[in-house]
């Protein structure tokens, strides 16, 4: 166990502010916690794995340059890959090991010839016991890890998706191109490597300003939907409050018991733009109170939201849209 603790914390204070973590908020503001975490600990894994079993022959047999080189080149193209466009008619890929392969080859190439790798292969010569020493070193590096998660979570929650993205792209290659610039490669062909830097550099500006370009149409799209939803359910709030019977029928009103009460609470909330989708599923519809309602009015109102739900499909596949016609179907049954 003190084995254990020991390289837990060594792992750990040695990576506090150092790219891991960096690297670890950058994939947060892409992949679920779940796949970062697997991700880290899979990396961790088989860089430390090899660096206590191998990591005498690994020096011996690939050079720390040739694998820095390697390094540099693949974390610019990660920087690259991440500025990506989504497209709607695209679905993103549904195999959930494609995020935790990635994580997890970013941290194994990142680490190779860092100082937590070396920290292993000392750790391993001092004291034994490898296989302790692997769960301390990658229990280690999932902790900083986690650690730099929440910061990207928190931090994700108040600044832009978009400049979120270009700033983990831009982590990347900044890393990259240290890599590139910690071998004798560098300055041996150094014309060559600005040259493709300097490439980098285009494709990245080019690719942000096509994110930024459709970032604004995107939500141009999203406001105009929302002014046309927000029409909708304005239009649609006028014809359900002359639904309600009022106090001279129902003496106290039944609130959300009752169908129209429950589609008055929901078209408010539409109105105000809280569209909460989970909340939808808690308007059970089945055991709600119907009255006396002008059965001529729902008729009105159901008519008018198919024809909007046919002349603007977005409108139409809206899961509150939805939720009202329901709602003024059950509205129409016959009371019992």
């Amino acid at each position: 166990m003190g084995i254990y603790i020991k390289a837990l914390l060594l792992i750990f204070l040695a990576e506090m502010g150092d790219k891991t973590q960096l690297m670890a908020m950058a994939f947060a503001t892409r992949y679920k916690v779940r796949d970062i975490v697997i991700g880290i600990a899979l990396g961790a894994f088989v860089n430390h794995g090899l660096a206590i079993a191998l990591g005498s022959i690994l020096q011996r047999v690939i050079p720390f340059e040739v694998i820095y080189l390697v390094a540099g080149v693949i974390f610019i193209l990660f920087g690259l890959l991440s500025l990506s466009i989504d497209d709607e008619t695209v679905e993103a890929p549904t195999s959930k090991y494609g995020p935790i392969l990635t994580v997890g080859a970013a941290f194994f190439i990142g680490e190779l010839g860092d100082k937590t790798q070396l920290t292993a292969l000392t750790l391993s010569t001092s004291y034994g016991h490898p296989a302790i020493i692997l769960m301390g070193t990658v229990s280690g590096m999932v902790l900083t890890g986690l650690l730099a998660i929440w910061v990207g979570i928190k931090l994700g929650s108040k600044v832009p998706e978009l400049q979120l993205k270009v700033g983990a792209a831009l982590v990347f290659m900044i890393f990259g191109v240290e890599k590139l610039m910690a071998t004798h490669y560098f300055n041996q062909y150094i014309s060559y490597f600005m040259m493709s830097i300097a490439v980098a550099v285009v494709i990245f500006a080019y690719r942000t300003r096509q994110m930024i370009l459709l970032n604004r149409t995107l939500q141009t799209g999203f406001s105009t939907l929302a002014e046309r939803l927000k029409k909708h359910f304005e239009i649609l709030k006028k014809g359900v409050d002359t639904l309600c019977l009022g106090p001279t029928v129902c003496q106290t009103c039944d609130g959300t018991s009752c169908v129209v009460g429950m589609l008055k609470v929901l078209i408010q909330k539409a109105i105000e733009n809280d569209y909460d989708e989970n909340a939808i599923e808690q308007f059970e519809v089945e055991n709600l109170l119907i009255k006396n309602y002008n059965r001529v009015q729902i008729e009105k109102l159901i008519a008018y939201m198919d024809d909007e739900m046919i002349r603007d499909r977005e409108i139409g596949s809206n899961p509150f849209v939805v939720k009202v016609r329901e709602l003024l179907l059950k509205a129409q049954e016959e009371k019992e």
